[in-house]
């Protein structure tokens, strides 16, 4: 069985589309027939998304760079300007206040 996206493209594990209705975008994880439809996993969301509003994404090698150097910026560790203090006073939030 071969399974199409919204334009006709083949959609294999690995290949990168995009959920047209939000925009998703990710790697084919997972593949399901279940009552005569067809479910696209995607490793960005974890999510099954129906296979008439998947579009594969048309130079998948460039994506692919920039995503994977999008997440590179996100996964760098951050500084914590001010780190919070948490009150061991009875009195709870807004202690002292008036």
């Amino acid at each position: 069985m071969e399974i199409l996206d919204i334009n006709g493209k083949q959609i294999q594990r690995n290949l990168q589309v995009k959920y047209i209705r939000t925009h998703t975008t990710g790697n084919v994880i997972d593949i399901l027939v279940k009552e005569d439809a067809i479910w696209i996993k995607l490793d960005s969301s974890g999510l099954y998304y129906r296979s008439d509003y998947i579009e594969v994404i048309e130079n998948n090698e460039a994506y692919i760079k920039s995503y994977k150097k999008k997440n590179r910026l996100r996964s760098g560790k951050f500084d914590v300007a001010n780190p919070a203090v948490i009150s061991d006073h009875a009195d709870g939030p807004g202690y002292g206040g008036g």
